[in-house]
């Protein structure tokens, strides 16, 4: 871009996320050609105005991640003439940053749920214990009594946290 704002040059990456021919695009406002790119002409306008370089900043434009950054242009004698808008497709990089953090997040959540099973299953087999002692001293204790299906219930409990420990277990 010129100092006037004006684009000077636009490469056929640059007009595929406007949706303009790099021919249509020059001579036009930053703010026209750059219309599909979020963000893009206020980086150079910053740049003309400040006459430093503006660091990237990412953005999302017609499902694609970009990085933008823009840099002074000197003129022979140092002064800012123009300014250069700098994109970079980061939508792979993007993708891959998600994924591991969803996979950090499935593993944590996995040890978690390891945890959670021994946690439960201590006092399960504490429960059981209490339970076959208070058998023990009611010998007369009908099959099918509350004690009966009290330790049964534990012992559904108890396989319900040794599948979920298996399922937990990393592979």
């Amino acid at each position: 871009m010129d100092g006037q704002g004006r684009v000077t040059a636009f490469n056929r990456q640059a007009g595929l996320l406007s949706s303009l021919e790099p021919g249509q695009a020059l001579g036009k406002p930053a703010e026209e050609a750059l219309r599909g790119i979020p963000g893009g002409a206020e980086i150079l306008r910053r740049v003309l105005n400040g006459g430093s370089p503006v660091p990237g900043r990412e953005v999302r434009a017609g499902g694609r991640v970009l990085a933008l950054s823009g840099t002074p242009i000197p003129n022979p004698g140092g002064a800012t003439a123009g300014a250069e808008l700098l994109i970079l497709d980061q939508t792979e990089l993007s993708r891959l940053r998600d994924e591991v953090a969803l996979r950090d997040r499935l593993a944590a959540l996995g040890e978690m749920s390891a945890q959670v099973a021994h946690d439960l299953r201590n006092p399960l087999a504490a429960l059981q214990g209490w339970i076959e002692m208070a058998r023990r001293k009611m010998p007369g204790d009908p099959p099918g009594s509350p004690l009966d299906r009290a330790g049964a219930e534990v012992q559904v409990l108890a396989g319900i946290v040794s599948d979920f420990l298996d399922f937990a277990r990393p592979r």
